[in-house]
């Protein structure tokens, strides 16, 4: 009865997780270049394992790769990429990997990110002093006909290293590859989150149901383990 209690609430505790990871994946449906997030259960064998006690060990996180919408902005700050990859930015702390491409021009003259980051480029930091630029499909940047620098890109073969860092952000400790010749950039286009809210509601009305139907084994077996225990004290009596 013990191990239905346990089972039950282990159940219950993986479901709030899962509910956790569709409201953050809901709160960023409109973070342009947001990858969803799901979380998987791990392998039935290492369920099995006498360690596997926490919610935490149950499940593991993943990205879903799937490219989002590219929609026209006609904004030559807004870069998409078309394909694999992301762009690296500086923040304060370390170097952030990101997809969302809602660039600006600072005061100083850097091409920055919608929350302060520096874009990054083959030379650093990248410096435009000007409003009007251009950029290839290779991330080559113009000013008057004359290239100043090349987005510098960032490609991962395990996304799952990635770890969100919230405003679009990611951070690894897996050092990227060099990037895919397949993929392109595009200026003046913006990449949409691959989330589509009736997924996410639907996945919201599953796992709430399951965390419903563990509710009520744990009831029945609470109930079942107490009109044991008051038995077996009637017969002591």
């Amino acid at each position: 009865m013990l191990d239905a209690i346990s089972a039950s609430q282990l159940a219950m505790d993986v479901d709030q997780l899962k509910l956790q990871t569709i409201s953050h994946n809901i709160a960023n449906i409109n973070t342009p270049g947001f990858k969803r997030e799901l979380l998987e259960q791990v392998a039935f064998n290492d369920l099995l394992l006498p360690s596997t006690t926490e919610a935490q060990q149950q499940v593991y996180k993943q990205e879903v790769p799937l490219q989002g919408t590219v929609v026209q902005t006609n904004n030559p700050k807004d870069f998409a990429l078309n394909g694999a990859g992301y762009f690296q930015v500086q923040g304060e702390q370390s170097v952030y990997y990101t997809r969302r491409g809602d660039f600006h021009v600072n005061q100083k003259g850097e091409l920055v990110t919608t929350t302060g980051e520096n874009v990054l480029g083959t030379g650093g930091v990248i410096q435009i002093d000007s409003e009007s630029f251009t950029i290839d499909g290779q991330g080559n940047l113009f000013v008057d006909h004359r290239k100043i620098d090349q987005l510098q890109l960032a490609h991962f073969e395990h996304t799952e290293t990635l770890r969100y860092a919230g405003n679009g952000l990611y951070q690894s400790e897996e050092n990227p590859s060099p990037m895919s010749a397949n993929t392109k950039i595009l200026q003046g286009f913006i990449e949409q989150s691959n989330i589509k809210s009736i997924d996410e509601m639907l996945h919201m009305v599953s796992t709430s149901r399951h965390f419903e139907a563990s509710q009520k084994v744990l009831r029945t077996a609470d109930s079942m383990m107490a009109t044991a225990i008051n038995q077996l004290g009637e017969g002591n009596v």
